[in-house]
């Protein structure tokens, strides 16, 4: 029990240390779903939670994954979607995505929407499009993006030695 509290604690200032902002000087982590409860607990008033992942629709048995409103229930504002593992290694699709973004405002959350390019697209040269039709595929989905925050994810700078530049950010963010 105490070194589970001391667990949770060291995450939490870990968490509050290492991790950006959010929106107006708000600081947030994102949690795996079994951490998610915890992770809050104690936090600064300016820390916000957020998921990793939810699934896109109500109900059913979709087993390992959670529901935007179990995180409304755990009082979780935040879920990130489209990480680029996903996207590579579970195939969701720009147009899935978008239905995941537009699920989870539709249920009350605030959403940090993942776009990017990979490696290969980027030395084909095609980051724009790539990025674009990320991002248009949410756009057609949504209307309003007050709880929308689109975080370039540059999947070529994952594991690779290779450094995204702040220039880099910009040009991949001018769509």
């Amino acid at each position: 029990m105490q070194r589970d509290q001391r667990r949770r604690e060291e995450d939490r200032h870990r968490a509050q240390r290492g991790r950006g902002a959010l929106r107006r000087r708000r600081r947030g982590g994102g949690e795996p779903a079994v951490r998610v409860p915890a992770a809050g607990e104690g936090a600064a008033a300016d820390f916000a939670v957020a998921a990793q992942n939810c699934w896109v629709r109500k109900g059913g048995a979709f087993t390992g994954e959670i529901s935007a409103e179990m995180l409304v229930n755990l009082q979780v504002p935040w879920v990130i979607l489209g990480h680029s593992e996903r996207r590579a290694l579970l195939s969701e699709s720009n147009d899935f995505v978008a239905d995941k973004v537009a699920y989870a405002l539709a249920q009350g959350l605030k959403v940090i929407a993942c776009i990017g390019e990979t490696l290969e697209q980027r030395e084909a040269g095609t980051t724009m499009e790539v990025v674009a039709a990320q991002t248009k595929a949410i756009a057609e989905k949504i209307s309003d993006w007050t709880n929308v925050v689109l975080a370039y994810e540059p999947v070529w700078a994952i594991g690779t030695g290779k450094v995204a530049s702040p220039l880099k950010h910009r040009r991949s963010m001018m769509v």
